[in-house]
């Protein structure tokens, strides 16, 4: 398939890779392409930017799709979050910004899954292109499926307020809802296949 002049090649590493590895690659590239033109965004151009890419898609099916899907991933902003580890509390309050208050229960979710998914690549990025030690990438996805399960209770908590209110014990106390995270999740262990095991306990 033949590309404009001007358009952005992969590397001369791509050329490397096995068969096997590299058509995928190689498509991945296209639809990438045609994602950024849709956007209206330039794709990337820095050579060291493109090698790591090479290195990540050609590993990872997944953000090679996610990159295609939300290509401003790969914009300048977004790159530069590739780069640099999160400061504390930056991917809880990212989440809070993306989610948003009130809408519906399906518009929540989806924008629940299109920040996480944002925040995967970013893991798997910064892990597979060697920017990251073990610890990141752990505490990472730890914080990651902490900021999703506080965010999912608020959002369930708002949602159900005005049907049956807030509840309270005896002497009229307010109760709360606590959720303990088990295993892997709650060593901040998590990887990316972890299972995530919660306790719910209420006050009450």
């Amino acid at each position: 398939m033949s590309q404009p002049p001007g358009t952005p090649t992969l590397p001369p590493e791509a050329g490397r890779l096995p068969e096997g590895l590299r058509e995928p690659l190689e498509h991945a590239w296209r639809d990438f392409l045609g994602a950024c033109e849709r956007e209206g965004m330039a794709p990337p151009q820095e050579p060291g930017l493109l090698a790591q890419l090479v290195r990540v898609w050609g590993v990872s099916p997944f953000v090679a799709r996610e990159c295609a899907r939300q290509p401003r991933i790969l914009a300048p902003e977004g790159v530069a979050r590739l780069e640099r580890p999160l400061e504390p509390g930056e991917l809880a309050a990212g989440l809070r910004g993306a989610v948003g208050e009130g809408g519906s229960e399906e518009e929540f979710m989806r924008r629940l899954r299109l920040f996480r998914q944002r925040e995967m690549v970013r893991i798997a990025w910064r892990d597979i292109a060697g920017l990251a030690p073990l610890e990141e990438t752990c505490g990472d996805l730890s914080d990651l499926a902490d900021a999703a399960i506080d965010q999912a209770l608020q959002w369930l908590a708002a949602e159900m307020e005005p049907g049956v209110g807030r509840p309270f014990d005896r002497d009229g106390r307010e109760q709360s809802l606590a959720v303990i995270a088990m295993g892997k999740l709650g060593a901040r262990e998590l990887n990316f296949s972890s299972d995530v095991d919660l306790i719910f306990l209420h006050s009450g």
